[in-house]
């Protein structure tokens, strides 16, 4: 639950997540839903060209973005995070923003990709300005320190600093160490015994004081020795105390902010599948959720091809437009069944768009994938058959027209016929209704198994009828595979005493195997299919009578 409220604060909240292309004014492939909350953008505004990164960045602020991008990716560094800097929003108005940023490279080594982890700041930033401003305005607390005596001089605006009058401390060193907090002490020393060693050129150090009401003030603690002895001995040091426990808690505040960006780093790239390759296809960057997601390790993935997760399945036709489509320059977006390292099988929805690098080259692939198993599960199982495990009716409706069309555009035959069992009722009626029902789960098997191509479809359409689709090239092969079909289901043998034609189940097929283009009402043509059903039968049954 606590994961998934963070994917959801990463959606909809105050963090901002941008993947921009490593090509001229950065133009933008992703960003997270969030945009709209923050800065008033529709994603769209990016995805379509409209905006760019680049164009969100304050004038004053582009170069020096530029070169920090510039300097850690010369230094080969994997991330790394930008100074402040700040972003316009949709009203026009520029907001400080904190950038956590990931450098994607192809397998050569050359950055393709950006990623940005964005928060807005300008809330804090301002609040520290305001803060930052009023300390400097505000007198300074005033020590002097004689180290051979351990005599301290301070000033009232030092002890007001921690709520007491003059009059109330003591002029030693005992009263400022017994007021800092144990933790601190040490290191105080520390950078106190530098300074008099001459290891630096002034003492600084911060550290928590006990305030009067019982409080502890974060304190700037800078002094300078004024005056050493003929042995080199120091006797008087001298500094100033300011107070900084706002601006601390500032800092605390962007730590935890910090962490919290961390957070969501590893949440991203745990949750969001996402892969990059070079232009053969080889995988060169892939995230740990895609690792998750289909079982294999970063070093199993990384110098592969897609393949690796193809499900058998899948026609190939889907992979031949999604290759046209991106080798065009152009964004690719379907669903795909893939495999698993396991054996098992997951769906994805996919987008797919080309890599360019700065002089507008291409080289490589990005892809981002969206887990829709249970979709698909619940898809699978409104067209399926409750007892056969095959299409169901409801399927044979919506894929009956689209078959045909897409056959019309290959210039393809249509193949469907609608089969009977023979004597089916007799068969209920001596054997059981149970024993029916196994008849028609083998018999739906034997048809699925007599089909070899992922576009090859069977249906019950209703008790013991099923139905075939499929495209093909003659009408001979249409015959041929109609009595392969036909001989398949007698040769399991399952007892029938009731049927006059063999001692076994058999079937009956009325087929009807044409040119596409030469259909012109769906309804008639299966109306003319069960007419040649109806003539297997009253010829004889377990036979195939065909319009051929």
């Amino acid at each position: 639950m606590k994961k998934t409220t963070e994917i959801f604060n990463f959606s909809t909240g105050k963090i901002v997540f941008f993947r921009w292309k490593n090509e001229k004014n950065w133009p933008v492939d992703y960003v997270s839903p969030s945009i709209k909350h923050i800065f008033g953008y529709e994603s769209e505004d990016f995805l379509s060209g409209k905006l760019t990164y680049s164009d969100l960045i304050h004038p004053q602020d582009i170069q020096k973005v530029s070169q920090e991008i510039f300097d850690s990716s010369s230094d080969n560094k994997e991330e790394f995070t930008h100074k402040l800097y700040r972003l316009k929003d949709s009203t026009g108005q520029y907001r400080f923003i904190y950038n956590h940023t990931q450098v994607i490279r192809d397998k050569d080594g050359n950055i393709t990709h950006y990623q940005g982890y964005i928060s807005d700041e300008t809330e804090i930033i301002e609040q520290k300005e305001r803060l930052e401003l009023v300390l400097t305005g505000t007198d300074l607390g005033l020590w002097d320190w004689n180290p051979q005596t351990n005599n301290v001089v301070f000033d009232e605006r030092w002890a007001n600093m921690l709520g007491y009058t003059l009059s109330e401390i003591n002029p030693s060193l005992e009263s400022w160490e017994s007021k800092v907090h144990p933790d601190d002490i040490a290191k105080c020393f520390e950078d106190i015994q530098s300074h008099i060693d001459g290891k630096t050129n002034f003492y600084s150090n911060i550290h928590r004081m006990m305030h009067k009401d019982g409080k502890w003030r974060y304190i700037l603690d800078r002094g300078k020795i004024a005056l050493r002895d003929e042995k080199g001995n120091p006797v008087r040091f001298t500094g100033t105390h300011t107070d900084i426990t706002h601006i601390k808690d500032v800092e605390i505040r962007l730590q935890k902010k910090q962490k919290k960006i961390d957070k969501y780093v590893d949440i991203i790239d745990e949750n969001v599948i996402t892969s990059s390759t070079n232009l053969n296809g080889t995988i060169t960057y892939t995230s740990k959720a895609f690792c998750s997601i289909s079982g294999y390790s970063k070093k199993e993935l990384l110098g592969n091809k897609h393949n690796i997760v193809k499900h058998p399945d899948m026609n190939k036709k889907i992979y031949d437009d999604l290759w046209k489509t991106i080798t065009q320059g152009k964004t690719w977006k379907g669903e795909l069944k893939n495999q698993r390292k396991d054996g098992s099988s997951y769906w994805v929805e996919v987008t797919i768009s080309s890599i360019y690098n700065d002089k507008n080259k291409k080289i490589g692939y990005t892809s981002i994938r969206h887990d829709i198993t249970d979709k698909k599960r619940i898809e699978k199982i409104s067209i399926t058959d409750g007892l056969t495990n095959i299409y169901n009716r409801r399927h044979f409706n919506e894929v009956f027209p689209k078959v045909i069309n897409s056959a019309k555009r290959d210039n393809k035959y249509i193949f469907f016929s609608i089969i009977d069992i023979d004597y089916f009722k007799q068969y209920n009626d001596t054997y059981g209704h149970q024993m029916g029902d196994t008849v028609l789960i083998k018999v739906a098997k034997s048809i699925k198994n007599s089909l070899h191509r992922a576009d090859d479809y069977c249906f019950r359409i209703g008790g013991e009828e099923f139905g075939v689709l499929l495209k093909c090239d003659s009408a001979d092969k249409a015959i041929k595979l109609s009595n392969s079909i036909r001989e398949n289901i007698e040769n399991l043998q399952i007892e029938h005493k009731k049927n006059t034609t063999s001692p076994y189940v058999t079937i009956s097929m009325g087929l009807i195997c044409k040119n596409a283009n030469d259909i012109n009402n769906i309804d008639e043509l299966y109306k003319k299919t069960d007419i040649l059903l109806y003539r297997a039968k009253s010829s004889g049954r377990n036979q195939v009578a065909y319009n051929i």
